[in-house]
């Protein structure tokens, strides 16, 4: 049985790729920053399940006693389809006519929550 991972060398030889383990955290870090200077800090969020996270970053300064924070939120949800019946209709009606010889065509009524296409013929 072949190993998905491996990739084809020469003459039927195989080399066996190994994949990432994944991102590596650092516990402690020291950046060196000029004077006049900034760094950009990107911070990636993953999150293997819906719901909203906080995070406080701290940072010091060597030397000095101050801790500085940054609050980092997020919040992870599941895709939703819209529900609003303008975004879904644009063509959409308050109320039905009251012409009865009148018919609605590819109209969305609002006060009945019904969709008319008109007359339809079989």
């Amino acid at each position: 049985e072949e190993d998905p991972k491996a990739k084809k060398k020469g003459k039927g030889k195989k080399e066996v790729v190994e994949e990432p383990k994944g991102p590596t955290y650092a516990e402690k870090s020291r950046w060196i920053v000029e004077a006049n200077s900034y760094v950009d800090v990107i911070v990636e969020f993953k999150a293997s399940q819906a719901g909203s996270f906080d995070e406080t970053l701290s940072f010091g300064v060597t030397g000095r006693t101050m801790v500085y924070t940054v609050s980092a939120k997020a919040t992870c949800a599941y895709p939703e389809i819209s529900t609003l019946y303008k975004s879904i209709f644009p063509s959409s009606k308050l109320k039905k006519s009251t012409d009865p010889n009148k018919f609605m065509v590819k109209k969305f009524i609002v006060q009945e929550k019904v969709y008319h296409y008109g007359p339809l013929l079989a």
